[in-house]
């Protein structure tokens, strides 16, 4: 019995030191890091300034095994395998994995009241990075279409702080649906429509597109590489792609001459939230 225990205390002290050293590793540089992954690369910068209200991070939350990141390299395109080898994406996969593990641990030190990021409940290997005003908006603006799928009547302002539980019946039936999912991942009330019948009818239109060829795979990318956000379009000026691409030259104009790891937490720290004053 005292080997039993001296050994739980053993591993549990080695447990503690490996969740310091990650905690360490994110603070400075794995801070920014990860910021620049987040706001740059998976283009949440646009969720981060009110624009998009939600950005989902897909391979972020399960630690990526040999079988995993071998299936995840395979359903790569065969333009990325020529550009990366496997052991490139892995790499990248495991440090993106190993940042959000260390952020997830500090995060709440960094974020206000308007902000959520956490593991999505319903998707087990994303992340979700929600601005709390922004989607709560979007309940307003389109409030008959959500109390149509919840079934009864809520409240914005209010319902927007259970987005990250496993357990809100709300959510879950908001994130099931095709349509209202995305209105909140803000690909416009079009192109989520479309989407939504099309999915019914398990025939994909041949006007669809994509706003952009995906996330740069760039280390350490520099704001003026920021891209739009990657979604599903059905005409040549879609009004949600020009609204991006000009939010993103002020995106751009908002971050020049400054330093992007102290803006970019100063923005997340958001202690005049509106939303919280109501």
């Amino acid at each position: 019995m005292a080997f039993i225990v001296i050994l739980g205390l053993i591993l549990f002290g080695c447990q503690k030191r490996s969740q310091q050293k990650q905690v360490e590793e994110v603070t400075p540089d794995g801070i920014e890091k990860f910021l620049r992954y987040a706001m740059i690369t998976q283009s949440g910068v646009y969720t981060l300034v009110g624009a998009k209200p939600v950005t989902e991070f897909s391979n972020l939350t399960i630690e990526p095994s040999q079988e995993r990141l071998l299936k995840i390299y395979e359903r790569l395109s065969q333009r990325a395998r020529d550009r990366d080898s496997f052991e490139e994406v892995s790499y990248h996969f495991k440090e993106e994995y190993e940042l959000w593990v260390a952020w997830s641990k500090v995060k709440d030190e960094y974020m206000g009241e308007n902000f959520r990021f956490f593991a999505d409940p319903y998707r087990k290997d994303n992340v979700v990075f929600a601005n709390l005003a922004a989607v709560a908006l979007v309940l307003d603006q389109y409030y008959e279409d959500f109390r149509g799928v919840y079934g009864q009547d809520f409240e914005p302002t209010e319902m927007v702080y259970s987005i990250d539980s496993a357990d809100s019946e709300f959510w879950k039936a908001c994130f099931s649906d095709h349509y209202l999912s995305g209105l909140l991942y803000g690909f416009g009330q079009s192109n989520s429509k479309l989407f939504a019948w099309e999915w019914e009818k398990k025939k994909p239109g041949k006007a669809r597109v994509g706003s952009y060829n995906g996330p740069i795979e760039v280390n350490n990318p520099d704001v003026t590489q920021l891209s739009p956000p990657s979604f599903i379009v059905y005409s040549p000026l879609d009004e949600k792609v020009l609204f991006y691409r000009n939010m993103r030259e002020k995106i751009i104009e908002l971050y020049e001459g400054k330093d992007f790891k102290e803006l970019t937490l100063k923005l997340l720290s958001d202690s005049e939230s509106a939303l919280a004053r109501l």
